[in-house]
């Protein structure tokens, strides 16, 4: 009776495994295969001449990946106050699919937008610059989300949310790597809007 439960416990675990994608999804190994060449030699002459065997050949090198194509979006520039003077320490990120934000509120799973502010959100520095980048499936809407996370210290401003969509069509594909397709850039100057007292 153990012996059938592990059998069934090990074929269960094998069968999940494999519908999970963990049979082995690469492969960098150099292959040696032995093929007999369909070239007619012709007959010996002689008792001591002997008819060449098929040598082994190398095939070329062969990689299995697993994953999604995507495209690496960046996004860079100046955000300013609305009298044009830099605005330092704001939060800005390229907003992913399940985001959405207004002026004043941002929608979504709360943990999954933390954790995806914490691996793509950048500050701007003292002259209000930034450099923001994100990876996804090559998208038609990009946006990006200015947050003012600072309190009052550098001014008292809402959310703005870009749309820099125009700009990211053209996918530069000299960049490609893997499933990585290409990269799509611009560059904006956001003007915030103070809050309202």
């Amino acid at each position: 009776m153990k012996l059938k439960f592990l059998t069934l416990q090990n074929w269960l675990l094998g069968a999940l495994l494999g519908a999970l994608g963990f049979g082995g999804c690469h492969s960098a190994k150099r292959t040696v295969v032995v093929e007999p060449e369909r070239v007619e030699e012709p007959a010996p002459k002689s008792a001591t001449d002997t008819i060449p065997k098929p040598q082994p050949r190398p095939r070329d090198e062969m990689m299995l990946m697993y994953g999604v194509p995507t495209v690496e979006y960046h996004v860079s520039g100046r955000v300013v106050s609305p009298n044009g003077k830099p605005v330092a320490n704001a939060e800005v990120m390229i907003l992913d699919e399940g985001i959405e934000a207004t002026e004043d509120t941002i929608y979504g799973n709360p943990a999954y937008i933390e954790r995806y502010a914490r691996r793509n959100a950048v500050r701007t520095d003292k002259d209000g610059r930034f450099n923001a980048k994100a990876s996804f499936t090559p998208k038609r809407n990009v946006q990006v989300l200015v947050r003012d996370v600072d309190g009052s210290y550098n001014g008292s401003y809402r959310h703005k949310v870009v749309d820099v969509t125009n700009e990211m069509n053209d996918i530069d594909t000299s960049k490609r790597d893997g499933w990585k397709i290409g990269e799509a850039g611009t560059e904006v100057e956001i003007k915030l809007e103070e809050k309202q007292q």
